[in-house]
């Protein structure tokens, strides 16, 4: 993913998360690192 779209996935979480839950101010969004390999691996025998 580019940074662009990595900026694009975040604003997107931010928006939906602010629809749901409007009174939310601070937002801190973590990437799981641990997932992201494990799909990365998966996809190499796709």
């Amino acid at each position: 993913m580019s940074a662009s779209g990595g900026t694009k996935a975040i604003d997107e979480a931010g928006h939906r998360i602010h629809a749901a839950v409007p009174v939310a101010r601070v937002i801190y969004l973590e990437p799981d690192i641990h997932r992201a390999e494990k799909a990365e691996e998966a996809a190499r025998f796709l």
